[in-house]
């Protein structure tokens, strides 16, 4: 996880903030992972929920756990969504691999905890169109396409109606693999790639 501090190194856990004497926990910190290239179904988040007892007259009381909540990242992370989970009470082995019936749950099993997943990724395209374009485009290039590359021209195609954040993202992959094309893609995808290459530099005035 990227620290809050600068210069400061990669942290594997941190700790957000929540409103004291709100009868609704609501976190206000925004937290960045940095995620590794190829995702697995063990790759997860898992959140750990405290209780501390502002009562005590302890000077420095010490938080108590009362439940943790996981998030797969291969099921979510491709999608920018707003995420509901339970939470467990305990935190037992292989919890990952377990079914519902063999993980107890606080509050009936009920997704207490909700969070905000945002994906930004020079790896992974939220764009469905930029996804089917990297597709066709390396079907295409390992020749597991059809040789008229009708997958690939439809993907070209649809560039043009991809937004202009999204796809400024993949900017520099999108465009090399266009003039790719345009240098050894056969005529017709040639052209779709030159026209697609026109619309986009028109864009951004370049």
């Amino acid at each position: 996880m990227h620290p809050r501090e600068p210069d400061s190194t990669f942290q594997k856990w941190t700790h957000t903030q929540v409103a004291v004497g709100s009868r609704v926990a609501c976190y206000h910190d925004e937290i960045k992972v940095s995620l590794p290239a190829i995702w697995t179904p063990m790759h997860h988040l898992l959140f750990t929920f405290f209780h501390v007892d502002l009562q005590t007259k302890i000077e420095a009381p010490k938080p108590v756990v009362v439940g943790y909540a996981s998030l797969p990242l291969s099921t979510h992370a491709q999608l920018k969504s707003d995420i509901s989970l339970p939470l467990m009470k305990e935190l037992v082995p292989h919890y990952l691999q377990d079914s519902r019936e063999r993980v107890e749950f606080l509050e009936d099993g009920k997704n207490v905890f909700r969070l905000r997943l945002r994906l930004c990724s020079s790896v992974y395209a939220m764009s469905e169109r930029i996804r089917d374009f990297f597709l066709g485009y390396d079907r295409h290039i390992l020749r597991t396409s059809p040789p008229w590359g009708s997958e690939l021209l439809e993907a070209i195609n649809s560039l043009k109606n991809v937004d202009s954040t999204a796809l400024l993202q993949f900017l520099q992959p999108i465009l090399n693999m266009l003039l790719h094309l345009i240098g050894n893609g056969g005529e017709t995808l040639q052209v779709a790639a030159f026209r697609a290459m026109v619309n986009i530099l028109t864009r951004y005035d370049l």
